[in-house]
């Protein structure tokens, strides 16, 4: 295992949350491999198989969940990323916080990320992708800074 592919996994995983709150799902399609499985357990046992399927979800989720908040802001924590060659797993902390559109309230989201990745043409990627969302509350109207 070599700091540099740590380094890049890093990257990789915080790339992915920057794509979810600000990016296109083009972006967010950038971190997955052409053969990605993704699961969003928070949701059910539903798998999504490549990128035209995660793609579809993604595109689901903007409607549903991105346009109706604003701002979202998640990131993760402790990741703890393992590396054998040129496959690594990962789990880390995710934590997400969003205003709603509809109520101005402040919302929190809390889980993990759960992946398998692969190095495929110099460059990893997320292979499989394990959404567990644990906990998610309402915290009142956002205040701002005195």
């Amino acid at each position: 295992m070599s700091a540099l592919d740590l380094a890049e996994i890093q990257n990789l995983l915080h790339q992915y949350c920057h794509a979810v709150d600000r990016g296109s799902v083009e972006d967010i399609l950038e971190v997955f491999h052409r053969d990605a499985v993704l699961a969003p357990r928070y949701l059910g046992d539903e798998v999504h198989r490549g990128r035209d399927a995660i793609r579809a979800w993604y595109t689901d989720y903007d409607r549903k969940v991105r346009s109706t908040v604003h701002p979202m802001r998640h990131k993760i924590s402790a990741p703890y990323i393992q590396v054998d060659g040129e496959r690594a797993t990962a789990v880390c902390y995710l934590d997400a916080d969003f205003v709603s559109n509809a109520s101005g309230e402040m919302g929190l989201a809390t889980g993990r990320y759960e992946d398998v990745l692969v190095k495929d043409g110099g460059r990893w990627w997320i292979a499989e992708r394990v959404i567990v969302v644990d906990h998610s509350i309402h915290l009142g109207t956002p205040g701002g800074f005195p």
